[in-house]
């Protein structure tokens, strides 16, 4: 009995070797060319006998082959591979594709991707591989909140960011008063002023009504008994000129007249350099210097006088002109004033240097010399308290039915005088010039706005708006 206890004690161990013991070798493995656990040699034949102690399987294996992994996170031979092949890492924890995350992996890595391959973008304003580029060019900025055309605002930058601006592409001024690149220009080129609020004028005359020409020499009359635009002159003038119920333009081609009267208004041929209105009769000087007048009364007033008054000289030349009620007077290239008709000229009444400007009124006339003195002259006797010199000093006059203005070095207006209907109040400047009959005077600033002031003169008209 003791050699029977000997005996499977001895078998046990030769069968079954040191622990851990080895799990039953499988009956394939009895012909595999190896000496398998269970087996006394290699490929011991037939089905091998299974230990009676259970084999230990090594670490991660299970199961009775010792063929299972023990973790269901592995698989393979060596339990070493991840079963769900979104996993990787020692512990199968790690997503194997970096874009994912998350406890089951199909979480984006990425918040800026969205959809079953993180490959769209969360956010409908990205595009690109980043999702760093703006889907909708109109956008940019890290939000794609920012209009990429400056041009533009609002949520769908469909907006002129600049109100002056209209159109599709912002590039149209909303203003049609305005243009240019800015729409800062006026579009008128006859207007003028930051609002574009007020034509530019290149001078103003008064007669029983007012005229003026443009910055593109355009014509604009006004008034009570201004002419209708019908019978307004076209084309680019220089200047214009109003009498009694007529006016004259002066342009490079010659002179136009419009008015009721055919004699006021049948102005000479050729060109002129200057030219001056009183009443029904006009006059004008070319290029040398030459005097030409026209009206109805001008033959008896200025040639056939019986009234004593100076007859007018065909020989004498000019460079200034202006008329008073029936006569004249011309400066020469001297600087001497002559005069013709009723105009009255006092010998030493306009001092000793050479006068350079004269301008006449209904009463009389005034004239600068070189050093901005004026001296005034005129006929009727309520005109007789401005004979002589005058105070101040003064770069342009003019002359009206009971006043005078002069236009200071500084370009303020100084009125002396009646000032019955306002028509002798100063004015702040600065203004380039000046007009003035009757009750009534004008002046022209230095960005060609026009102000009038006097008894009922009639407002200077201002462009549509």
């Amino acid at each position: 009995m003791k050699w029977f206890v000997w005996m499977v004690a001895v078998l046990f161990l030769v069968s079954c070797g040191d622990e851990p013991v080895p799990a039953p070798s499988p009956q394939d493995a009895c012909a595999n060319g190896a000496q398998d656990p269970g087996e006394e040699g290699v490929d011991c034949g037939g089905e091998c006998e299974a230990c009676d102690t259970p084999m230990e399987c090594s670490a991660g294996m299970t199961g009775e082959n010792c063929d299972q992994c023990t973790d269901a996170k592995f698989t393979g031979d060596g339990c070493d591979e991840c079963v769900d092949a979104r996993f990787t890492g020692a512990e199968c924890d790690e997503c194997a594709d970096a874009r994912f995350t998350g406890p089951e992996c199909d979480e984006c890595a990425d918040a800026r991707f969205t959809g079953a391959e993180c490959d769209e973008c969360a956010d409908a304003r990205f595009t690109g591989e980043g999702c760093d580029e703006c889907a909708d060019a109109r956008f940019t900025g890290e939000g794609c909140d920012e209009c990429a055309d400056t041009r533009f605002t609002g949520e769908a930058c469909a907006e002129c960011a600049d109100a002056r601006f209209k159109g599709e592409d912002c590039d149209e001024c909303a203003d049609p008063r305005f243009s240019g690149e800015g729409c800062d220009e006026c579009a008128d080129a006859n207007v003028g002023g930051a609002q574009c609020d007020h034509f530019v004028f290149r001078n103003i005359d008064i007669g029983n009504y007012l005229c003026g020409t443009l910055a593109t020499g355009q014509v604009l009359c006004w008034g009570d008994n201004a002419p209708d635009e019908s019978r307004q002159p076209s084309g680019a003038h220089l200047e214009v000129r109003v009498g009694s119920y007529f006016h004259c333009t002066r342009s490079e081609d010659g002179i136009e007249c419009t008015g009721e009267d055919e004699e006021s208004t049948a102005a000479p041929d050729g060109s002129y350099v200057t030219m001056d209105l009183q009443s029904t009769e006009g006059c004008a000087l070319d290029a040398n210097g030459a005097l030409v007048c026209w009206g109805p009364d001008v033959g008896e007033l200025y040639f056939q006088t019986e009234l004593g008054a100076r007859l007018f000289d065909p020989e004498r030349t000019y460079d200034h002109l202006a008329l008073v009620t029936n006569g004249g007077v011309g400066v020469d290239q001297d600087g001497e004033i002559y005069g013709w008709g009723d105009a009255p000229v006092f010998e030493g009444d306009f001092g000793d240097e050479p006068i350079v400007r004269v301008r006449g009124g209904d009463p009389g006339f005034c004239a600068i010399n070189m050093s901005n003195e004026v001296y005034c002259d005129g006929m009727q006797f309520f005109f007789q308290e401005f004979w002589g010199k005058q105070d101040g000093n003064f770069r342009d006059v003019c002359v009206g039915w009971r006043h005078i203005c002069g236009l200071t070095l500084d370009g303020d207006v100084d009125c002396w005088g009646s000032n019955d209907s306002g028509e002798g109040e100063d004015q702040t400047g600065p203004f380039e010039s000046l007009v003035c009959d009757g009750a009534w005077n004008c002046a022209i600033g230095v960005d060609g706005r026009a102000s009038c002031w006097g008894s009922d003169v009639p407002p200077v008209p201002v462009p549509a708006q």
